[in-house]
């Protein structure tokens, strides 16, 4: 359990590491992918790429940014150029922001027990900031207990920055199924109950194929699990789950 939650604290510090990250971001333009830097004799830096430059001092050295800005100084500002083709720039942002999306999430939740979900979900995304969907999955709150639950749920989500690394929200609500195992004594008399699961993470990366997302949620689930013998129900569990849950999930 405490190696769960120093995971969970681990993953946070990393959430605030992209955060600051995907701040200082820079969107390099299509074309060539070769890119250089010019460092000026006052000290000035510029990622770009070198449009003329001419060896004579008194020449013009135009040089183009990654935002497509073209700079006009004289050759002799200049103290040196560096070809960057070792130096890994930021992919191209190609997120799909509109259109049809799916959506497969693995999930793992502290609490007083450990267990594991598995969801997939399918909607519509209106913009970056409002996508809507449905969805459904597997769910066990609680490892060797055979209480598994069958979630069905609403959801909307949205990415907050146009960029390669983009924090996002997402909100899920729903019912689950109670679907004790047989095997370790638990009645069809088992009922589940409603759950909610607000959610904040990043998404990592903007290709127009598929993309990663890690975040954390909040798990509420109300359920009710039933054992009986061939006389009487001799054990009735109400319980309301509340869970940490660590989400790592494929968007495409």
């Amino acid at each position: 359990m405490r190696l769960l939650i120093s995971a969970l604290a681990t993953v946070l510090c990393f959430l605030s590491t992209l955060h600051v990250a995907s701040a200082q971001e820079t969107t390099a333009t299509p074309g060539d992918e070769v890119y250089e830097t010019i460092y000026l004799k006052s000290g000035t830096k510029i990622v770009g790429r070198v449009v003329q430059w001419d060896p004579d001092p008194e020449s013009i050295f135009i040089f183009e940014t990654t935002d497509g800005r073209q700079f006009r100084v004289y050759s002799k500002t200049v103290r040196r150029v560096r070809s960057n083709n070792s130096l890994a720039l930021q992919k191209h942002y190609r997120f799909k922001e509109q259109g049809i999306y799916q959506r497969t999430t693995l999930g793992v939740s502290a609490g007083p027990e450990v267990g594991q979900t598995l969801t997939h979900s399918i909607g519509y995304r209106w913009n970056r900031k409002l996508g809507v969907g449905v969805g459904a999955g597997y769910a066990n709150y609680r490892n060797g207990q055979g209480q598994r639950l069958i979630p069905v749920f609403a959801e909307i989500h949205g990415f907050l920055q146009e960029k390669n690394v983009s924090p996002y929200y997402s909100f899920r609500a729903g019912y689950a199924w109670a679907d004790g195992r047989e095997d370790y004594g638990w009645s069809d008399q088992s009922r589940g109950g409603a759950f909610v699961k607000p959610e904040l993470g990043y998404r990592l990366g903007a290709s127009d194929a598929v993309n990663f997302m890690i975040g954390v949620g909040v798990k509420l689930q109300k359920a009710n699990f039933v054992k009986e013998d061939d006389v009487k129900i001799w054990y009735d569990e109400d319980y309301t789950v509340k869970r940490y849950e660590l989400s790592l999930a494929l968007v495409f």
